[in-house]
């Protein structure tokens, strides 16, 4: 089995909070994922808010909860898996997201 990581970092300056950030990155994910035809999606997150997102959209503040529901729906046409990961064991990730915002345009 192979597969495709996606990291989509977000500048946390344009969102009202973490919580929104990790939100939008792990929609932007779902969305690429799924303009891609990917059957089999596992997204990772450090945000434990995140994963209950996915169990419950009391969560998602009501400003995204409309893409979210969206992304719920392309979420039907995939096997999809979301865990948690520790933010120890996400160091390469963070590290190129920080590359990445470190540059002037996106």
């Amino acid at each position: 089995m192979s597969g495709i990581a996606i990291k989509t970092p977000q500048l946390v300056a344009l969102h009202k909070d973490a919580l929104h950030a990790e939100l939008v990155a792990a929609m932007t994910a779902i969305e690429i994922a799924s303009l891609k035809g990917f059957q089999n999606v596992w997204l990772e997150s450090d945000s434990q808010l995140v994963n209950l997102g996915f169990k419950s959209n009391s969560v998602v503040p009501w400003c995204l909860r409309n893409k979210w529901k969206n992304c719920l729906v392309r979420l039907r046409n995939m096997r999809f898996v979301v865990s948690h990961t520790y933010r120890e064991g996400n160091a390469c990730a963070d590290s190129l997201a920080n590359l990445g915002l470190s540059f002037p345009s996106f």
